[in-house]
């Protein structure tokens, strides 16, 4: 907005309205001041919704960078004391010093295990600190959670010019939170009342319900409770008279086969994300308390498996009690518990996951594939723009040679920020801290050990790695993630040794480098002080090594000669079989030859190359009756024989790359009315043999009684 041409002045007000608006309405400005010194925040409050602004969407609408802010570039927060900073933010308090290593860069009593509030009141000349004159020189990305606290959170912001909240000025009229949805953004509304069992006891619904699970799908809702709910009602913007349940409210929770075994939590959200969730444990009608706790579930996804997950069925206390008036934490209220926009927990949160019950863990076991870890793995072939996965994977074991270069190596420490805190681990040597780790070996006992003591500073053994780490889950962590980056990579122009280079970043950083800057950096080091640039530069030397001892594709993944049975777990039961005569079609009615057989397979199977060979990928349609085939594909071998694989549900090998004998290509489908079904039935996979061309019975070609499993204990005698 264009300087004043006029000067003015707005009077002060009574004691009485100053309390009401809190902050003093009253200014002067002259001639050439410029509205952003003038106006207020207090000013757009209740009008434009600036006050629910979090400091991440103040960003993010104006263009504004906080990786490059420090504490001390927030104007807004001259005159907070340290005291009142660690209330504005949301956990901060609770958030231990050791995790956040910039401060103990400032002064010596921010070291050890205590948390930031515990050593605060040990040190009671901090608490009244100027939070700019302690912490002015640390970037606002190192204090856990600062981004996501709302204006409306930091005492006295009314009173604050918008100059002083960089990027708020830089906001369109039109962006703001009224009226679109102010209410959403409020993450810590206030408790009101708390209500025992008999509140909405009969038939009648609470009519706005805030908890709730996934009812059966993989995200979550707001589910109603009917016939006695014990509850809190909230209150604030957004939230006036919204209904939280306690965990007594069971919902039907959890999704797939996990969410089949164990589908019943009590009512919850997820503020922290999907890693845990959130409970209202009890309450206490007559005092008006309510108390909280956390609750984790155990998930399961590999590469080419997903069990889904168990509902939050794993409860643990907090210890922590809320009273009427008190703020409690929900999240953004955005439909789906608030895990659209989570909150950083304590690390201390996550380590009070308990341990998977043993049978449940059994039942897990029971559905995976065979273990790779015997040395059959799928690294066969080579991935977009002809990268050799193997000497991609040679190459990391070497730039990584902390460790002993196999499934077992433990690499060094490392402590970059707060959630950067771990070991390299295995082969590949992938951070204990990465999500995909995470994700992949944190619903078990020995994993959620392993990522504990990896982040503790401790060296775990070899032993503990296999255990935790094991190599076939190391194996799907390193193709997924590989794939992934290589195809991101090539997507932004680079190819040939600068495309390895690239990768060596971003498996040192993440795949963000390729947008936030720090591509071929001088100053973003890794753990023994190598520039990131150095980094992808000593990575292309040791991947050119590998590769030159590596053999081509079609040398590695050659055919056998021999067909093993297509699907991983051995499926043998046919619901129809080749039959070179016209037969009726079960689709269309019509007599026709049926080219191959029909394998009763249940939906979302794992489907492999019964050989090896360059996988072609056909689509005749989607679904219906007239799509014959649906999604399906062909490996060609190199024997001039190939192999079709129809009605699937989806694809696990690019198209025209080479695969070897028993490697996962697809998962089988044929469910009615599922995209890729085609014209089928039900579940099932249609496959067939054709030498030099021509349909032949499979059955006169294809062993179906080897499997995937017998070639790995080939490789491995």
């Amino acid at each position: 907005m264009p300087a004043y041409k006029e000067g003015g002045s707005i009077p002060a007000v009574d004691d009485k309205t100053l309390q009401m608006l809190g902050y003093d309405p009253g200014r002067i400005w002259q001639v050439g001041d410029l509205p952003s010194k003038v106006v207020r925040v207090g000013d757009i409050e209740s009008g434009l919704g600036a006050e629910e602004l979090m400091l991440y969407q103040i960003a993010e609408m104006s263009g504004l960078s906080l990786d490059e802010l420090l504490i001390g570039d927030l104007p807004f927060l001259q005159g907070i004391t340290l005291g009142q900073f660690l209330k504005d933010v949301p956990f901060l308090e609770d958030w231990p010093v050791n995790e956040i290593p910039l401060l103990g860069e400032i002064s010596s009593v921010f070291t050890g295990e205590n948390t930031l509030g515990q050593i605060i009141e040990a040190n009671s000349d901090l608490i009244q600190s100027g939070v700019s004159e302690i912490f002015g020189e640390i970037p606002i990305s190192a204090i856990p959670n600062l981004s996501l606290a709302a204006l409306g959170d930091f005492e006295g912001i009314g009173g604050q010019v918008i100059a002083n909240v960089p990027g708020l000025g830089d906001i369109k009229l039109g962006a703001f939170p009224i009226p679109v949805s102010i209410p959403s953004m409020n993450v810590f509304p206030m408790q009101d009342i708390a209500f025992g069992e008999r509140e909405y006891f009969g038939d009648k619904p609470t009519p706005d319900p805030v908890s709730g699970g996934t009812n059966g799908s993989k995200d979550w809702e707001p589910i109603a409770c009917s016939g006695g709910c014990p509850h809190i009602e909230l209150h604030e913007s957004g939230w006036e008279g919204a209904n939280w349940m306690t965990k007594a409210h069971r919902v039907r929770d959890g999704y797939g086969f996990l969410g089949g075994l164990i589908g019943e939590a009590g009512a919850h959200r997820l503020p922290f994300g999907n890693s845990f969730a959130l409970q209202l444990t009890n309450t206490d009608e007559k005092t008006g308390t309510a108390e909280w706790g956390l609750a984790f579930r155990v998930c399961f996804s590999a590469l080419f498996v997903d069990l889904g997950c168990t509902a939050y069925f794993m409860e643990v206390p907090l210890g922590i009690r809320t009273a009427e008036e008190d703020n409690v934490l929900t999240g953004v209220r955005d439909g789906r518990g608030g895990a659209t926009q989570p909150m950083k927990a304590p690390p201390g949160y996550e380590d009070l996951r308990p341990d998977t019950p043993p049978d449940l863990q059994a039942a897990i076991n029971a559905q995976l594939p065979p273990s790779s870890s015997s040395g059959y793995t799928s690294l066969c072939g080579d991935g977009p723009g002809g990268v050799k996965l193997e000497a991609l994977a040679e190459a990391f074991g070497m730039i990584e040679s902390r460790g002993s270069g196999d499934y077992g190596a433990v690499g060094i420490f490392v402590n970059l920020s707060a959630g950067e805190t771990g070991r390299a681990l295995g082969k590949y040597q992938y951070m204990s801290y990465r999500s995909d780790v995470i994700a992949k070996i944190g619903s078990t006992p020995a994993g959620a050990a392993l990522i504990r003591k990896a982040r503790s500073g401790a060296k775990p053994t070899a032993e503990e790695v296999l255990a935790g780490f094991p190599p076939d889950d190391q194996d799907d962590v390193f193709m997924a993630d590989q794939i992934n980056n290589i195809e991101r990579a090539m997507a932004r122009g680079h190819e040939g040794g600068r495309l390895i280079e690239v990768l060596g970043q971003m498996h040192l950083r993440g795949a963000g480098v390729l947008t936030n800057g720090q591509l071929d950096s001088g100053s973003v080091k890794d753990g023994l002080g190598t520039t990131l640039k150095r980094y992808g530069e000593r990575f292309l030397e040791y991947y050119n090594i590998a590769a030159a001892k590596t053999p081509d594709s079609a040398d590695r993944c050659s055919s056998t000669g021999q067909y093993i049975n297509p699907t991983e777990k051995g499926y043998k039961d046919f619901s129809r079989k080749f039959s070179s005569s016209r037969v009726p079609n079960p689709v269309t009615g019509r007599n026709q030859r049926h080219d191959g057989d029909d394998i009763r397979v249940p939906q979302g199977e794992t489907v492999v190359a019964s050989d090896g060979g360059v996988v072609e990928w056909r689509s005749q349609c989607s679904v219906g009756s007239t799509c014959g085939y649906g999604w399906y594909m062909l490996v060609h071998h190199d024997d001039g024989n190939a192999t079709l694989y129809a009605h699937l549900s989806k694809r696990l090998a690019a198209d025209g790359s080479r695969v070897k004998q028993g490697q996962v290509i697809a998962l089988s489908g044929g469910a009615t009315g599922v995209p890729g079904s085609g014209g089928s039935t039900g579940p099932h996979l249609h496959f067939e043999f054709r030498l030099k061309g021509q349909p032949v019975p499979p059955e006169t070609m294809v062993d179906y009684n080897k499997t995937v499993a017998d070639i790995a204990k080939e490789v491995s005698l």
